[in-house]
């Protein structure tokens, strides 16, 4: 081989593998192994050393430096070890276990960072996941960091669809927690649709369609904002939508909008003569305690969940039995007529309109 072509391949190899600031754990990062499907239908068993949006470095042994391959002229791409990788995180994930979860998702997207360009790959879905962790956690000041990692800001071409939709809803939940009201506002404007008349339920705009997870997520955002704009009212209903719809699938974020609803009617100076939002607050109050709270919630909100006093149940109404008619004794019951009897009595009938009187 020529010392020109060395050099070129070389240089390749340097500029590709100086392109990624991979971040914590850069000079750890680990090869990945996969099975590369190429444009010709060639299958490659090897290791996936590094990438960058036009190529990744692929070799056939771990410890032996990669030769450079376009994304471009692969069609497929199977790493074969993700599942183990990944299974002590997810595992944590899926037990709701979310401050440990964070911590081992974290790990996995930092040792193999440098797959950050590789359509699908695992790196980018443990930093979603990651993301997700903190966003269930309440810390969402902390996940705006998570998108300027290698993984993170190439979420947009690596991640899998169905993770999409999340991911621009947690765009929104890092302006939330930078404070940043006017970007919030303009995000969430496109969740809206317009509706009146009798389709119009409640005061606050309605919202597109989409999964109720989803929703209950710009319900609360917006309430949030709504308050912000001073506009309890259609706080309130924003926080009504989030607490019926998330019981069943984010308990967490319904005990936070429970909450913030409390907060917000109790601030206001026309409760104490309004005894219809006392009983209200009252009843919110019991709630938190019973279904949140785990017996406990926090003052003011005790004294009003003390007061409130559940309405008695609906009086069980009995409904009496219709009393079956009285049997005859078998010596009053008429016989059934026979059918002899019967052409008896139609000869009868036949001798009286001749006028014999019906005399045999």
């Amino acid at each position: 081989m020529k010392s020109s072509t060395l050099k070129t391949a070389a240089a390749g190899f340097a500029v590709l593998t100086g392109m990624l600031a991979l971040g914590p754990g850069a000079a750890q990062a680990a090869p990945a192994k996969a099975i590369i499907l190429r444009d010709s239908g060639d299958r490659e068993t090897g290791f996936i050393q590094n990438s960058n949006d036009r190529q990744i470095l692929f070799s056939v042994s771990e410890d032996t430096p990669g030769a450079a391959v376009n994304l471009s002229s692969i069609k497929g791409i199977a790493f074969l070890e993700k599942a183990e990788i990944m299974a002590p995180a997810r595992t944590a994930f899926e037990r709701g276990q979310y401050e440990q979860a964070a911590t081992l998702l974290g790990a996995v997207a930092d040792e193999y960072g440098n797959l950050a360009f590789v359509p699908d790959n695992f790196a980018s879905e443990a930093r979603f996941l990651q993301m997700e962790c903190l966003r269930r956690l309440g810390k969402y000041q902390e996940m705006a960091a998570l998108f300027e990692t290698p993984s993170g800001k190439t979420f947009n071409t690596t991640l899998p669809d169905l993770f999409k939709s999340q991911l621009a809803l947690n765009r929104l939940w890092t302006l939330y927690g930078a404070g940043n009201w006017d970007e919030l506002k303009q995000g969430l404007s496109g969740y809206e649709t317009p509706q009146v008349g009798k389709a119009k339920m409640l005061g606050a705009p309605a919202l597109r369609s989409m999964p109720g997870p989803e929703v209950v997520q710009v319900a609360f955002l917006r309430a949030k904002l709504y308050e912000r704009e001073d506009k309890a009212s259609l706080a309130l209903d924003d926080y009504s939508r989030c607490l019926t719809l998330s019981y069943g699938n984010d308990h967490r974020l319904s005990g936070e909008a429970l909450m913030s609803a409390m907060a917000l009617m109790a601030k206001d100076p026309a409760l104490a003569d309004n005894k219809a939002k006392m009983k209200e607050l009252e009843g919110l109050s019991f709630l938190y305690k019973t279904a949140y709270g785990k017996g406990e919630v926090p003052e003011p909100y005790a004294s009003y969940a003390g007061n409130y006093k559940p309405a008695d149940p609906p009086a069980i109404k009995t409904v009496k039995e219709k009393a079956e008619p009285a049997s005859e004794p078998e010596g009053d019951k008429k016989a059934e007529p026979t059918k002899a009897d019967a052409k008896k009595g139609k000869k009868k009938a036949a001798d009286k309109k001749a006028g014999n009187g019906g005399k045999e």
